[in-house]
């Protein structure tokens, strides 16, 4: 069953204006969000820094994840080889997400958020292929590419807060800003990517390759 969008997005505002009046409440939250916009010290540079680069690939994150079900609904995937799709993409994210940190302090922090730029734009690509191989591949890669995206850029965000000399309420800060920040992008992120899906229907051109329809959430992330 699949719920109506108009009680997903509303339940999305909800969650955001319920999150909105905690910050309200809160005069530090204020404070840093004030800071943040008109602040000239070093703290405030840095999260402006940071931000946009975090929440423009939480945006991409949250951009494809309501369309994948629906995509391979429209490539006429079974439920049991939709199931299989999933678990490879769990599975992928499990097995890396033990050997991610590692790999982050081996190559670098900033070359592994460069990586999952790499590796998501290659999992939004395969979703042009109706072909279950090419899926699959993709929803590995999507695996891979989200254990990069919930820990290198923590990881990086802590690493140059204690390189920079920030306490760890200035740390908190700015966390907190970057989490709430991904709550507005996630109700961006249905908005655009149900006018994108909209804009065209998904249409074939040969050889299992498409585009349009329930794809372009994904060409838009």
């Amino acid at each position: 069953m699949v719920l109506p969008h108009n009680l997903i997005y509303g339940s999305l505002v909800a969650g955001l204006v319920a999150a909105l009046a905690v910050v309200l409440s809160d005069r530090k939250q204020i404070d840093g969000i004030r800071n943040l916009f008109g602040g000239q010290d070093k703290l405030a540079r840095f999260q402006r820094l940071y931000l946009p680069g975090f929440l423009l690939a939480m945006l991409a994150d949250w951009l494809q994840g309501p369309f994948v079900y629906a995509l391979y609904q429209g490539y006429g995937i079974d439920r049991e080889h939709n199931g299989y799709l999933f678990v490879g993409g769990f599975g992928a994210s499990a097995v890396v997400g033990t050997v991610v940190g590692s790999l982050a302090d081996r190559v670098g922090r900033r070359q592994s958020a460069i990586l999952y730029c790499v590796i998501y734009f290659g999992h939004c690509l395969t979703k042009h292929w109706g072909l279950f191989r090419v899926l699959m591949v993709g929803r590995i890669l999507g695996g891979i590419s989200t254990s990069l995206l919930f820990s290198v850029f923590d990881s990086w965000l802590v690493s140059e807060s204690q390189r920079e000399g920030f306490d760890g309420e200035q740390l908190g800060n700015t966390f907190s800003l970057a989490y709430f920040g991904s709550s507005v992008a996630a109700i961006a992120a249905g908005q655009l990517g149900e006018v994108a899906a909209n804009i065209t229907p998904l249409t074939k051109l040969g050889a299992g390759l498409h585009y349009g329809g329930d794809i372009s959430p994904f060409d838009l992330a």
